[in-house]
């Protein structure tokens, strides 16, 4: 995918304080951004992008509702200069979610851009985390 230059924005910003269980990938923090022991739920997605701005605040709720309780990690790609990246994890579109187990890729959410199919997806690929 290769992203207009007239539609690049500066650098995103970085993640409130209250928002931080989301990760923010960079395309140095990518390899071991998805390394790590409990799956990573990646929105691949850009800041000019209106539907990957859309559904960012859906993202980052589910993120929130479920740190306490499942093993998921929520992670941000700003995908508007990784054209290596996009080729790599074959990404043709924003937003688009990419499931990945330690450092392997497992699946693309397809479900719905709803905070219930995004819950009920983490609950699946996810462990709950015990009490």
């Amino acid at each position: 995918m290769s992203v207009p230059q007239a539609q690049k924005e500066g650098p995103s910003k970085k993640l409130e304080s209250n928002e931080s269980i989301v990760i923010d990938l960079t395309n140095e923090s990518f390899k071991d951004g998805i390394s790590s022991e409990e799956p990573t739920l990646i929105l691949f997605h850009t800041t000019w992008c209106a539907a990957c701005n859309t559904f960012k605040p859906i993202f980052k709720e589910a993120a929130k509702e479920l740190a306490e309780k499942n093993t998921l990690r929520f992670a941000l790609f700003d995908c508007t200069d990784a054209e290596e990246k996009l080729e790599e994890y074959n990404v043709s579109y924003v937003p688009i979610m990419k499931l990945f187990k330690k450092g392997q890729y497992e699946c693309d959410y397809k479900d719905a851009k709803d905070l219930a199919s995004l819950i009920k997806f983490a609950e699946k690929h996810g462990t709950p985390l015990k009490k």
